[in-house]
């Protein structure tokens, strides 16, 4: 699914290789703004979702000292993560949230692909969005760590080509390693904090299906 796109007034995927437009709806596609929100979303469906409920399932289990690499969540997933913030932080009703949701699982071919309940991913997301006070302590403490390690995982790749090429001169390792994991926590705090302010990428999504699933809430 690399090259396909939800798109992001009426929820139908298509292939952008194809088109640079929806070929639903004839909305042209905004290629940057599709990855600032699909980029937030991926973060919320990661660590605020199916991390929270692997640790969740972990202290149910009595184990909290186990950490994991979970697999990267799908496309279908990241669509999803969109649809509940566009509810979240764009303002968009339950009900067009809903509407949205059913149309992308109702898009999908594998009728397998396993994807969550709307009600629970929205839950999750808005208790990530909102600083996850509700939480479990040591379920928050896990995905704290989880943004940390998935945001020092590039500085501290960068820290080590750093020294591959010092070798005659050779850089204070320790101090190169620290200076990595700060820049990655800064960089992880500020993209954690991002969120609240993008609100205005989120608004106004699904205007073509506004309409109509206001007509049929009328009735």
């Amino acid at each position: 699914m690399a090259h396909q796109r939800l798109c992001l007034a009426c929820a139908t995927i298509f292939d952008l290789e194809a088109v640079a437009v929806c070929p639903v709806c004839t909305s042209r596609h905004d290629e940057d703004l599709y990855h600032r929100v699909a980029d937030l979303a991926h973060d919320v469906v990661y660590h605020g979702h199916l991390y929270r409920r692997k640790y969740e399932d972990n202290i149910t289990s009595g184990d909290t000292r186990a950490r994991y690499l979970l697999v990267e969540p799908s496309d279908v997933l990241v669509w999803l993560g969109i649809t509940v913030l566009s509810g979240i932080l764009g303002g968009a009703s339950w009900d067009l949230v809903r509407a949205v949701a059913g149309r992308i699982r109702n898009s999908l071919s594998d009728t397998d692909t396993p994807t969550p309940d709307v009600d629970v991913l929205r839950n999750d997301a808005e208790e990530y969005v909102t600083g996850m006070a509700n939480i479990d302590p040591a379920v928050r403490s896990a995905i704290l760590e989880e943004i940390l390690v998935h945001a020092a995982a590039p500085r501290l790749a960068e820290a080590v080509a750093l020294l591959e090429t010092h070798d005659s001169a050779p850089v204070n390792d320790p101090e190169l390693v620290a200076d990595a994991i700060a820049m990655a926590a800064k960089d992880a705090l500020e993209k954690y904090r991002s969120l609240r302010s993008s609100k205005r990428d989120f608004e106004g999504l699904w205007s073509q299906l506004q309409d109509a699933v206001a007509k049929s809430d009328r009735g």
